[in-house]
């Protein structure tokens, strides 16, 4: 991306004053993608308001964005490699925060909807990259397990305090000013980053485009028979065959080509498999309930947006709280065996 240079230097290469404004750099970009997948539900019922949409309509600009986001992740997890750490990073912020305006601005839901879109795209682009800078700029098993830890603190803060940053801002400033407050954190973050940052190490990664698609489809089939089935129902044949036609073609094509987007052999290590699926199911269970919380205290129970935020702050104050802890724990901090070593 123009503007964003790469200056592939050893770790070593950054001072110790400059080490850490790097990793201040990663986590502000990190804190803006997860603060934007929670205060944005706080923000439904006034942007539903604001447009005279449909109940359906404000709930895309939170699918529109997750399934671009997660669809994209895999493949530009590839692409970071590939073109290094820094310039993913810095490429994403700029695509992130460029969606957030599009969607403070937006005249309309469709406007809105393509904004969310071009955030998605962003943070896709974004995320895959920080766990690699985070281990270029701390090289040391100890500092970097450490440094995790506190990007998991961030992490936390930025989900716990979304649905009160956005109560507040919607309540006083209206619902725009949640994507707004997206810009100074990102050009912080960019400034922090083309400053202090030195570039992640190369490696050729092939991609795989006919996986990429299907993943898009599974995910909006998925997407759009969760949100649908209320009006179609759950059995219904318009809800579940376009879902399952897409996972079988998904499956049968990722264990024919050469460069899988998601290898199945990867799902043979129980490790691996068991992690994944306990994360399905965190996200699922945390995000979701916050999302129909949202949506219920202010609709339902027509509360403000900023009583919603509070009453919703206990649910995710652990996510910042816990994560320094375990960090620092004997055990987190001792060298972990890879499965994909075969162990």
């Amino acid at each position: 991306m123009a503007g964003v240079k790469s200056d592939r230097t050893s770790p070593g290469a950054q001072g110790s004053a400059s080490r850490p404004l790097a990793f201040t750099a990663v986590c502000l970009g990190v804190f803006a993608v997860i603060l934007d997948t929670t205060i944005v539900n706080v923000a439904l019922p006034a942007i539903g308001r604001s447009f005279h949409a449909t109940v359906t309509d404000p709930r895309w600009a939170v699918n529109g964005y997750s399934i671009v986001f997660a669809t994209l992740l895999l493949t530009f997890g590839a692409l970071s490699d590939r073109r290094g750490g820094k310039r993913a990073f810095g490429s994403g912020t700029v695509v992130f925060v460029t969606g957030s305006l599009v969607c403070a601005l937006a005249p309309s839901i469709p406007v809105l909807l393509a904004g969310r879109v071009v955030q998605g795209f962003g943070a896709a682009l974004l995320m895959p990259a920080w766990l690699a800078l985070i281990a270029h700029t701390y090289p040391e098993p100890t500092a970097r397990t450490r440094a995790v830890a506190a990007w998991a603190a961030w992490a936390g803060a930025a989900f716990a305090s979304g649905p009160v940053v956005g109560g507040v801002l919607v309540d006083q400033l209206g619902w725009r000013a949640i994507f707004l407050v997206n810009l100074p954190v990102g050009a912080t973050a960019l400034a922090l980053l083309l400053r202090y940052a030195t570039d992640t190490a190369t490696t050729p990664r092939r991609v795989d485009p006919p996986g990429q698609v299907l993943a898009i489809v599974v995910l909006a089939a998925a997407a759009f028979g969760i949100t649908e089935a209320g009006a179609y129902g759950w059995l219904a044949v318009f809800t579940t065959v376009p879902l399952i036609v897409a996972v079988v073609a998904f499956v049968a094509i990722e264990r024919k080509v050469e460069a899988p987007l998601l290898p199945p052999s990867l799902f043979a290590h129980r490790s691996f498999s068991a992690a994944t699926g306990v994360g399905l199911l965190l996200n699922f269970g945390i995000c979701g309930q916050v999302f129909v919380l949202s949506l219920y205290l202010q609709d339902i129970r027509q509360f403000s947006a900023l009583t919603t935020g509070l009453m919703l702050l206990p649910f995710a104050g652990l996510t910042m709280i816990l994560p320094p802890v375990t960090g620092r724990s004997p055990r987190a901090s001792a060298p972990a065996t890879s499965w994909s070593s075969g162990s």
